[in-house]
């Protein structure tokens, strides 16, 4: 399965840092038969300030994060694409 960062347009794989967002590394992508996620760990310790009552991230805490999946046409093969919501 493909992962696109929907912002950049770049394709991702397991162990990359998010290209917008570096404190943020996939580890694994989990698919199912219509959907998938991918379980992301913070590499840094920190906060989003521009968020009221956010409360801080610590390094190697993870969460997962679903991915908005599509279909490719027929033609190439049906392959299943993952866009990273950014």
């Amino acid at each position: 399965m493909k992962i696109i960062d929907v912002s950049s347009g770049q394709e991702l794989h397991e162990g990359d840092l998010i290209p917008y967002s570096p404190e943020k590394r996939i580890i694994k992508v989990q698919e199912g038969l219509l959907d998938a996620s991918a379980v992301m760990e913070y590499v840094t310790d920190g906060s989003y300030p521009t968020y009221p009552g956010n409360m801080p991230y610590h390094k190697g805490e993870r969460y997962t994060q679903p991915l908005i999946v599509r279909f490719t046409h027929p033609s190439f093969f049906g392959q299943k694409v993952g866009f990273y919501p950014s």
